[in-house]
């Protein structure tokens, strides 16, 4: 499980380039997009989950979070929202971000569909990243009593180790980006019609979240008894967990993975030991030809 924000509206940079002026851009409004600034900062947060069960993919809580304090939503975007179908939900009253309440709220969620799908006695193993909300005393009670097992991502390493955001998000966010250019181009002054995001991230969300599935995601980041590829590239850079003696974190060791302090792990194990890697490879084999001397890592400090 990830959360991922969603823009309502987006400037496509790449093909859209130009050297005249507003004024023009204005006149010439076909051959250049017309974007809404105000939808550029708006943006829904998407909660998603993924499995390595392919029959459960199609029923697992894709949840949207508008943000409505006051739990309600303009009737022309309600509306929309209600075009979603099962098993995605749209959960109303909250500031757009997931909080403890959330993320208890899709606990019992996620065990209803796992527990009808594949009955009471199914353990659940949910990848979650160290953010302080998926970690509060009371989730961590929730989560013990539904029989769900919260596996931690320490802090910054979700580009490593999580699936959704080393491979699902990226596409789902592309395609949206392309139901949305598609749509403004149908329009006469090329812009995106008022809430028509909404219809775009439902084609994005039955796509790569209700049709796909990535089950092979999961071996690819390490969740797999079989993960020879992964695990040689970690190999590169941390030590073997047959060297790490197995004993509890103390305190502030936790506190250095979990919540508001945690520690910047992926600068301190992969950028500066990358970077101490590539220095020791260049020194076995001496200096780089001429033309590749760009690709130098430079030492820090």
């Amino acid at each position: 499980m990830d959360e991922t924000k969603v823009p309502h509206d987006a400037a496509q940079t790449k093909t859209w380039h130009s050297h005249i002026s507003r004024r023009q851009q204005h006149v010439q409004h076909k051959f250049f997009q017309v974007v809404d600034r105000p939808n550029t900062r708006a943006a829904t947060t998407l909660l998603a989950c993924i499995t390595n069960d392919s029959a459960l993919q199609p029923y697992l809580p894709q949840i949207l979070l508008p943000r409505s304090e006051n739990g309600k939503v303009p009737a022309a975007e309600n509306m929309l929202f209600e075009e979603f179908t099962d098993p995605v939900e749209i959960w109303y009253g909250t500031n757009g971000w997931t909080n403890e309440e959330v993320m208890v709220k899709f606990l019992h969620r996620l065990r209803a569909v796992v527990r009808r799908q594949k009955g009471n006695t199914c353990c659940v193993v949910l990848q979650v990243d160290s953010a302080g909300q998926h970690f509060t005393k009371t989730t961590l009670q929730v989560a013990a009593r539904l029989n769900i097992i919260l596996l931690l991502i320490p802090g910054l390493l979700t580009w490593l180790l999580q699936p959704l955001d080393v491979f699902v998000f990226a596409l789902l966010k592309k395609d949206f980006r392309e139901n949305a250019s598609r749509e403004k181009k149908r329009q006469p002054e090329g812009k995106l019609p008022h809430n028509a995001w909404i219809r775009c991230l439902r084609a994005s969300v039955e796509k790569y979240l209700l049709r796909a599935t990535w089950v092979d995601t999961f071996e690819r980041v390490g969740l797999a008894d079989h993960a020879e590829g992964f695990t040689a590239f970690c190999a590169m850079y941390l030590t073997s967990p047959n060297q790490v003696p197995a004993r509890e974190l103390t305190a502030l060791e936790v506190d250095g993975i979990i919540g508001k302090h945690r520690v910047d792990i992926q600068r301190l194990l992969f950028s500066t030991a990358s970077r101490l890697r590539t220095a020791h490879l260049q020194a076995i084999a001496g200096p780089l030809p001429a033309h590749l001397e760009d690709w130098q890592l430079p030492l820090e400090g």
